[in-house]
């Protein structure tokens, strides 16, 4: 765990009585429990068929779309592993009311698919999924208007795949507003990065871990170090068939930050537009190993060294 964690706190809520109800069908792999509800708590909602699920088990929904269920605490999902899939990005928000972070997940395999994440807050990481010690596959969200001290997505010494997002307007003090890698080893494919602004990493930070993003377009966001990425003591990392554009830095690296990195970081055809910082308008190399090949680098600007690329220390860069 990280040694600056912030205090969290957790309240509990008494489950009020509701006229809701609970149902449950079987699976090849184990009982798919239905939402029925879209209250926080009590029989049929979200919150009651995750304490009701037990490993291995789905949960699915059936309710009146456009649907929104407001959350006034944190789910925990601990040690059990259960797969979330929703009606459609469209048809399904999990809502934070700006007050709690969405979910808690721990020592579990966690699938999330096919719904909305918006508006959950913590002063600390991760306001809609915070995931330690977990196997996480997540696809087709969208993850909106989020804030964070670290991510809208933290996952810390996890493994998995993430695919098909799309991060719009999450904000976090610290790093990452969108997504945030803590030793943890991650693939990242045909995602979206939109206007989301941190101090670090924009839309995403990484630390002591390894990262593939192949087909992601990176855009608009904005941070002090790394405009959309800010990458600190990772191990080998790819970047591949990815477009990054008009994202800002206020100090170094317009797109890419990358700083003591133990092994090379890989970034193949992909495009630099646009991008804008004080130093390293596009990519800011700090003591790193760096390969590009194939990229182009059209229009980016610094004010004051490397409009493409500044390397500092003992960079390689390799093009």
């Amino acid at each position: 765990m990280k040694i600056f964690l912030l205090n969290v706190k957790r309240t509990f809520l008494l489950c009020c009585l509701s006229f809701s109800f609970m149902v449950v069908s079987s699976s090849a792999n184990g009982a798919v429990l239905t939402v029925t509800s879209t209250n926080d708590a009590g029989p049929g909602s979200l919150r009651q068929m995750v304490n009701d699920a037990l490993s291995g088990d789905i949960i699915n929904f059936s309710l009146v779309y456009p649907a929104t269920i407001t959350l006034n605490t944190e789910i925990a999902i601990i040690g059990k592993n259960l797969t979330i899939d929703g009606p459609g990005v469209s048809n399904l928000s999990i809502d934070g009311g700006l007050a709690t972070r969405l979910f808690y997940v721990e020592n579990s395999s966690f699938n999330m698919n096919n719904l909305s994440l918006n508006n959950a807050f913590t002063s600390s990481y991760g306001s809609a999924v915070y995931a330690w010690m977990c196997n996480v596959s997540i696809s087709d969200l969208t993850v909106e208007g989020n804030s964070s001290g670290e991510g809208a997505i933290y996952l810390e010494e996890s493994t998995g795949t993430l695919s098909d997002l799309y991060f719009s307007n999450n904000v976090a003090n610290w790093g990452g507003a969108a997504l945030d890698f803590y030793y943890s080893q991650f693939t990242v494919s045909n995602c979206t990065f939109d206007s989301n602004s941190a101090s670090d990493g924009g839309a995403f930070l990484s630390y002591f871990s390894s990262y593939v993003f192949d087909n992601c377009v990176f855009e608009f966001n904005s941070g002090n170090n790394g405009g959309a990425i800010a990458s600190y003591n990772d191990a080998a990392s790819q970047i591949t068939n990815s477009n990054f554009l008009l994202n800002t830095s206020t100090a170094s690296g317009g797109a890419i930050y990358v700083r003591n990195n133990s092994s090379i970081l890989e970034i193949q055809s992909s495009i630099f537009e646009n991008n804008s910082a004080l130093n390293g308008g596009a990519i800011y190399n700090y003591n790193c190993t760096l390969e590009l090949s194939d990229s182009d680098f059209i229009g980016n600007q610094a004010t004051n060294s490397g409009g493409a690329l500044y390397g500092f220390m003992n960079s390689i860069n390799t093009i």
